[in-house]
């Protein structure tokens, strides 16, 4: 008798779209727990739900959520998602591009710096208790997001300090490592007084 072989990938996930995946392969694909994700599905589902139409029925907002956080999560390529998902690759770009969009509808007011005083005190309290550090209200840092070479004539202004090509991201965070502000997207090429200037913070 033939034994058919499937990749273990498949399996678990057939095993997500029919709702019945364990912790372990939960924070394998997503970085976080079945009841974690169940709820960012619920926050996110009216955003990106999809109407079916007379040709073909829609992706079901689960399995969309699940492609952009499991890119997100661990950084997989979109043809290494397409073919986990079983969709194609313009579909992983927009089920990606569409979560991301919900993401920042439905949790933007979140991510925020503080603005209140009593908010302020909290975070500089924080680095007091952990530095003895008075009256600083967040670390600030720019990573570097290495990217290949933009072609055009602009893909030398992502050349940056270390002679690499990326994209910049500048971020505050409390003493707690929890990142309270973000602001993503400039050339690695543009100095970082000026990302600092143009971040609106």
């Amino acid at each position: 008798e033939k034994e058919w072989w499937v990749k273990p990938r498949l399996l678990e996930c057939d095993k997500f779209v029919a709702g019945r995946l364990d912790a372990d392969s939960s924070r394998r694909l997503f970085n976080m727990s079945p009841g974690t994700f169940e709820w960012l599905c619920s926050e996110l589902a009216p955003l990106v739900h999809k109407s079916d139409t007379n040709f073909r029925s829609s992706i079901p907002p689960r399995k969309r959520i699940a492609i952009a956080i499991h890119r997100l999560a661990a950084g997989s390529s979109y043809v290494e998602v397409s073919k986990m998902f079983a969709v194609g690759e313009a579909t992983v770009l927009t089920c990606t591009r569409e979560v991301y969009a919900a993401l920042s509808t439905a949790f933007g007011s979140v991510l925020a710096f503080p603005t209140d005083a009593a908010a302020l005190t909290r975070v500089a309290r924080g680095f007091h208790n952990l530095m003895a550090l008075p009256n600083c209200c967040g670390l600030l840092t720019v990573l570097h997001l290495r990217i290949r070479r933009p072609s055009g004539p602009c893909g030398s202004s992502y050349l940056d300090h270390n002679t690499n090509f990326s994209i910049a991201a500048q971020l505050v965070v409390d003493a707690s490592m929890r990142i309270l502000n973000i602001a993503v997207g400039f050339p690695g090429g543009v100095h970082h007084a000026k990302i600092l200037k143009q971040s609106g913070l």
